[in-house]
């Protein structure tokens, strides 16, 4: 309910339907993964091996974030891109701007919707929150 509120909160549009898989078994160097199937359809899963609860919500949010960029046609899939610029999976994960990007709009969600600071994970990328 959380996401779906967050979400909401950046986009407009009741179209937009997302699958959320809360337990996939997704390979252990990632948290979570998004798909978007068409401009109103996207799935999300995320790690069964990821445990603690405000890491989870977290990745959510971080997920939501991919969703809205996919959504506003900042990223796409298939081929790759960022801005519409071709991007090479063979970047840093630090340095891979839709990365920096789910991330920042995770924190805006995370103020936007939770009554605490966010969650402090050596793991997930270190950003300026602004």
């Amino acid at each position: 309910m959380l996401a779906y509120i967050g979400f909401k909160e950046f986009v407009d549009d009741t179209n937009v339907v997302i699958v959320f898989n809360p337990i996939s078994p997704l390979y252990e160097a990632f948290d979570g993964i998004t798909y978007k199937y068409d401009k109103y359809f996207y799935q999300i899963s995320i790690s069964i091996l990821v445990q603690n609860d405000d890491i989870r919500l977290w990745t959510i949010f971080h997920e939501i974030g991919h969703v809205i960029d996919l959504y506003y046609g900042d990223l796409t899939q298939f081929p790759l891109t960022w801005k519409g610029k071709v991007m090479s999976n063979n970047l840093p994960w630090g340095d891979r701007p839709w990365e920096i990007s789910a991330d920042k709009w995770a924190y805006k969600i995370w103020n936007r919707v939770m009554n605490y600071p966010p969650p402090f994970n050596p793991h997930l990328n270190t950003i300026d929150s602004n």
